[in-house]
């Protein structure tokens, strides 16, 4: 999977990128760790909103959503194991998941 520099203000992440359905429906489920500075950034083809759920993820995560113009709309936490589905609240282009806190 191809790994991207991402610059956030004055941070620093390195995201996995989940491009096309397959890649997107696994995202980081079954991972055991997600190091502090990495996350994934999940690209849609355009805006929609979005929904999540956390089967078979074992690492509490936040999820951003981000519209085409990749400004974040939203900032969501998500529980391991969880199934209930999280939306974006506007249309998002792009999800952005890294370690809760």
């Amino acid at each position: 999977m191809d790994k991207k520099i991402l610059k956030i203000k004055d941070k620093i992440l390195k995201a996995a990128i989940a491009r096309g359905q397959k890649a997107r429906a696994k995202g980081l489920m079954y991972k055991e760790v997600l190091p502090k500075d990495e996350g994934m950034l999940f690209i849609f083809e355009k805006e929609k909103i979005l929904s999540f759920w956390m089967k078979n993820t074992k690492i509490p995560l936040a999820i951003a959503f981000l519209d085409d113009k990749k400004t974040i709309n939203e900032i969501k936490s998500l529980k391991p194991f969880d199934t209930t589905l999280v939306k974006s609240s506007k249309p998002a282009k792009y999800a952005l998941e890294v370690n809760d806190g």
